[in-house]
């Protein structure tokens, strides 16, 4: 079995809010002077850990490709993007599977989905809709209305951690030097082991 292609829908939104940084940072919130560069920080940091985490976190729409090889019949399809919330549709081979009459089964923390019956997976391609990720404060639902957050506080602590070591290593404020931030970069900044053993336990090896 091979994952070929993932696609998610939605804006890029850093990990941990302006206000929250801040005060990680013993900033004032009205000392607006460097929110500009807060903010970029809070968007190179965040891609930095998704990078270190191998996977997107934030909730989100995905269609997910997975391909079963014809000697292959696994008991499950390993998805890429994990809390699952829900499975939207399982498409295989270009035929539209029908949903099993008490919904599509799923291990939502080990973004594991298992087949509608007894049997395993058939070989061949399968296109797989659903929603998937961590609240952030701020995000808001379809109708306009706040979410409650969900991402853990240690995924959270590790953002502030290396936002902070980030932010020393550019002497807050710099110069401007701004990213595209739906393509933020991290090639000039690796994150602190202070934030990352901190996202140890959220790796794909420890929570398959």
């Amino acid at each position: 079995m091979s994952s070929a292609e993932m696609n998610g829908m939605g804006k890029s939104r850093p990990l941990a809010s302006l206000a929250t940084l801040k005060t990680h940072l013993s900033i004032p919130l009205s000392d607006t002077s460097h929110d500009r560069d807060l903010e970029d920080c809070l968007f190179q940091v965040s891609a930095a850990v998704e990078n270190y985490m191998e996977r997107p976190v934030l909730l989100n729409e995905w269609e997910e490709q997975i391909r079963v090889r014809h000697d292959d019949s696994p008991l499950a399809l390993k998805l890429g993007v994990w809390p699952i919330l829900s499975v939207g549709a399982v498409i295989w081979e270009g035929q539209l599977l029908p949903e099993p009459m008490n919904g599509w089964s799923f291990n939502a923390l080990c973004a594991i989905l298992y087949p509608p019956g007894q049997c395993g997976w058939q070989p061949g391609l399968y296109v797989v809709q659903y929603r998937a990720g961590w609240i952030v404060a701020g995000m808001k639902n379809t109708e306009g209305d706040p979410l409650e957050a969900t991402l853990p506080t240690d995924i959270q602590l590790a953002v502030l951690i290396a936002a902070q070591s980030f932010s020393h290593a550019r002497r807050i404020p710099p110069s401007s030097r701004t990213q595209d931030r739906s393509h933020p970069s991290t090639d000039f900044f690796s994150l602190p082991p202070e934030a990352t053993s901190l996202l140890n336990r959220y790796l794909p090896a420890t929570m398959a």
